[in-house]
């Protein structure tokens, strides 16, 4: 039990903290309390995308030979947004103000 309160992710972060703020914004997120704006959606982001490099990273042959947690992340988020299991406001939200306007958007 103590080697797991020490222990840290990505070396910063205690991990008991970082599970506390996950289940948080997964609560929030899946209660629809979390804020509608762009500071939601970065909460939501940084935190799955956080825990799911860590996963990443952590696969024996995934991490030496397909890429590790920056593609894990970037799968699993797909995947995630194709079986709606993020709610359609946080969706919408991240879509809406992470996407730079071009000169061709109506």
């Amino acid at each position: 039990m103590k080697e797991f309160l020490q222990k840290k992710i990505f070396g910063a972060i205690p991990l008991w903290f970082f599970i506390g703020l996950l289940v948080a914004t997964l609560i929030a997120m899946y209660t629809g309390a979390m804020s509608s704006g762009i500071v939601g959606a970065l909460c939501v982001m940084m935190v799955l995308g956080h825990c799911l490099g860590y996963i990443g990273d952590h696969i024996p042959i995934w991490k030496d030979w397909l890429g590790g947690g920056a593609l894990f992340t970037t799968i699993v988020a797909m995947l995630m947004a194709s079986a709606h299991l993020i709610p359609e406001e946080v969706g919408a939200v991240s879509y809406t103000h992470l996407t730079l306007p071009t000169i061709y958007s109506v």
